[in-house]
């Protein structure tokens, strides 16, 4: 035992406390408060702009969301109804275009530790190539990455900018909700003859109405890289039927 590094065993360290006076201790304090004001005056800037930009009827958006903007593309306009294979197919396929640097998707994203504000940034690319594209429920696509981890895209808080929304929306015109959509998202000069009539009325209803942010994890409220797929069910649909909201602040 007496060639035992003595520091192997630090019992006094533990019972000893981190701060040697008291003056330390509120300076801990003081900067732990500043930390937690500075985080809370970001979450609010960012829903604050990302509820702004949800809140203009389309025509007005500089930025379709991806949740709201695939789910529009593909529904019926005379019975409202989205058709499931049309959606996974979609959202794999802007996925994909993104994936392969053919279509830009921004994020609302900032820096609060550097005093940055939020603000729609193009979203980088994955770090590893992606091996599989997930999609999970609750608007969340899964990019399981060559490398082991995975990347996380939250449809909500991901958009195309206007002028891929339209020209993606005139290649895709073959699907049901896409004449309609181009009616709400420009004029009818904008898009000659693509547009479509009637249904338009009821689209521009359905998203004229100002959502709430979810409170997401991660400093940007949205996309987030985690290492490794277990990790991320467990971000996802955390134990004991536990929402992965619960806990946010």
């Amino acid at each position: 035992m007496s060639d035992i590094p003595k520091r192997q065993f630090p019992l006094q360290d533990l019972l000893e406390s981190p701060f040697d006076d008291e003056s330390a201790y509120e300076e801990e304090l003081a900067r732990e408060r500043a930390r937690r004001l500075r985080d809370e005056a970001y979450r609010h800037k960012w829903d604050t702009k990302w509820a702004e930009e949800r809140a203009r009827p389309l025509s007005q958006r500089r930025y379709s969301f991806l949740d709201e903007y695939t789910e529009l593309l593909v529904r019926d306009p005379r019975n409202l109804r989205d058709n499931p294979a049309d959606l996974e197919r979609v959202r794999r396929d802007l996925v994909q275009r993104w994936l392969d640097q053919r279509l830009e998707i921004v994020s609302l994203t900032g820096d609060p530790l550097k005093g940055d504000p939020p603000d729609y940034r193009l979203l980088e690319l994955p770090h590893s190539p992606v091996k599989e594209t997930v999609l999970l429920p609750d608007g969340v696509i899964m990019l399981r990455l060559a490398d082991g981890g995975v990347y996380l895209l939250y449809e909500a808080t991901v958009a195309l900018t206007r002028a891929a929304s339209l020209s993606y929306a005139k290649e895709r015109s073959g699907l049901p909700g896409a004449p309609s959509l181009l009616h709400a998202l420009a004029d009818k000069r904008e898009l000659g003859d693509t547009v479509a009539p009637a249904a338009a009325e009821n689209l521009v209803k359905m998203t004229a109405a100002p959502q709430q942010a979810e409170e997401l994890e991660g400093g940007d409220r949205g996309n987030v890289f985690l290492e490794d797929t277990e990790q991320a069910i467990a971000e996802l649909w955390p134990p004991s039927g536990q929402s992965r909201h619960s806990d946010a602040g």
